[in-house]
């Protein structure tokens, strides 16, 4: 009995003669590190030292070395955009837009249990167009919404109401304010005076950041962008989500076009340098026809249009004077095509005394027509 105490009392001794060994490493251990650390890799240079200030000699540029009278055009010139811009934004809003969805919960047999009901919302721009506060905007940004509110530039929400039936085709569409007022609005161009490499502004609601403006030329006519068979303006102005019914504007403040889509590389990316524009003539005659019939009304000839291209050659064996022309493919039965005389293979060379391009400039000018004009 006395040898199993003694044992035991010599294994406590053992056990905690050990536990202080360990400790004893542990702290020998770390202050080996610290000693290391501090001798190869601290830098003498990194010591702390008392901070001291003392004002340093200085002179600032108060004035530029560039003459005035070496640059007085281009200050004109940045004063001209200055006042255009200044000028065009009152009348460019952003169109917030909204509707209900209803969401319906099931059990685990498919039953339907309740309805959750969610706001959607949307946004994009538009212009006023008229005193009595009509917009115009795109078709897309409104499609599948019902409430509708436009903040102006000096940042008052005011509630909107659709008017008429968007031109689904065109992709225009006609807000007019609520409650009433006079409201500023911006003229309509005549579109076809646009230049390729004319300067312009595109003003907008990008990306939700309110009334924006971004500058740059036209750089083609008569593109045609996604399946659309429209012909439009191609822009390098930054046009971004949002900017979708803002206009595009001359340096005479008047609206050229209405922005209405972007080409993207296809991964996803906004702005890479191509915005597309509905012309202001496109635009003008669809509002109009709007505002005065409720609904958009199109010229209807009873063709079907070659995309082949003429070129000289193949104009020269069917007798063209130009190249510039566009192949009929089909002719409807009883059109006013077939009722003019017209027959598949031959070409469209003008339309009411414009030069027919392409196939989508035929479409652009037919559907320019009114319902009995004769060409």
């Amino acid at each position: 009995m006395i040898f199993s105490q003694h044992v035991a009392l010599l294994d406590m001794k053992r056990l905690i003669k050990g536990i202080f060994s360990l400790i004893a490493l542990f702290f020998i251990t770390y202050g080996l590190m610290r000693g290391v650390k501090w001798l190869f890799l601290n830098d003498s240079k990194e010591v702390a030292k008392p901070v001291t200030y003392r004002p340093e000699t200085y002179t600032l540029q108060e004035k530029t070395t560039i003459k005035d009278k070496g640059v007085e055009l281009l200050n004109r010139l940045d004063k001209e955009f200055t006042y255009i811009a200044e000028n065009a934004v009152q009348s460019v809003v952003s169109v917030h837009t909204s509707t209900e969805q209803l969401t319906y919960y099931r059990d685990l047999f498919g039953r339907v249990r309740g309805v959750i009901p969610k706001e959607v919302q949307g946004q994009g721009s538009g212009a006023i167009i008229s005193k009595e506060g009509h917009i115009v905007t795109n078709a897309h940004v409104i499609e599948g919404f019902t409430e509708f509110t436009v903040i102006t530039n000096d940042g008052v929400e005011r509630k909107a109401e659709l008017v008429g039936k968007p031109d689904e085709l065109l992709d225009i569409a006609v807000l007019k304010i609520v409650g009433g007022g006079e409201y500023k609005p911006l003229p309509l161009a005549d579109s076809d005076q646009v230049r390729i490499g004319q300067q312009v502004l595109a003003i907008g609601n990008p990306l939700g950041l309110g009334e924006s403006i971004s500058k740059g030329i036209i750089s083609a006519k008569n593109r045609t962008y996604n399946d659309s068979s429209h012909s439009s303006f191609q822009t390098d102005a930054a046009i971004n989500r949002g900017n979708s019914g803002g206009p595009l504007i001359n340096l005479k403040g008047e609206i050229i076009g209405i922005n209405v889509a972007i080409s993207t590389d296809g991964a996803g990316a906004g702005w890479i340098g191509i915005g597309f524009s509905i012309p202001s003539n496109e635009v003008r005659k669809s509002i109009t026809e709007i505002l005065e019939r409720g609904q958009p009304v199109r010229g209807y000839l009873g063709v079907g249009i070659s995309d082949q291209h003429i070129n000289p050659a193949k104009a020269k064996q069917i007798g063209l004077q130009s190249h510039i022309a566009t192949l009929v493919s089909t002719v409807s039965p009883d059109s006013p095509a077939s009722r003019a005389g017209v027959l598949p293979g031959d070409c469209l060379v003008k339309i009411k005394n414009k030069p027919v391009i392409n196939s989508a400039s035929a479409i652009k000018l037919i559907q320019s027509t009114s319902p009995g004009e004769t060409f």
